[in-house]
């Protein structure tokens, strides 16, 4: 299990489970990513099912931003051979 998460970018699902609206008046600039769902990254929203951390941290968008995404947690991936799989 993970307990502690940190990233560089958060996962895009993150604006569908905080307080949006107070994120889009304190960043207006982010409203149209926002409103489409695609703030942070995909690839990230993927992780943070998977692993179910139970606290994820990330500053990139220079603001602090609370959310709350359920999700519950798998068994590990295995890992193993990803090594293999990136020279392939």
């Amino acid at each position: 299990a993970v307990d502690i998460m940190v990233s560089h970018d958060w996962p895009t699902v993150a604006t569908a489970y905080g307080n949006s609206a107070k994120l889009v008046k304190l960043k207006p600039f982010f409203s149209d990513e926002v409103s489409k769902g695609a703030l942070g990254s995909p690839a990230l929203s993927q992780l943070v099912h998977a692993l179910a951390p139970s606290y994820w941290f990330a500053a990139h968008l220079h603001v602090k931003f609370a959310a709350k995404i359920p999700c519950t947690p798998k068994s590990a991936p295995d890992v193993s051979n990803a090594a293999d799989d990136l020279n392939a």
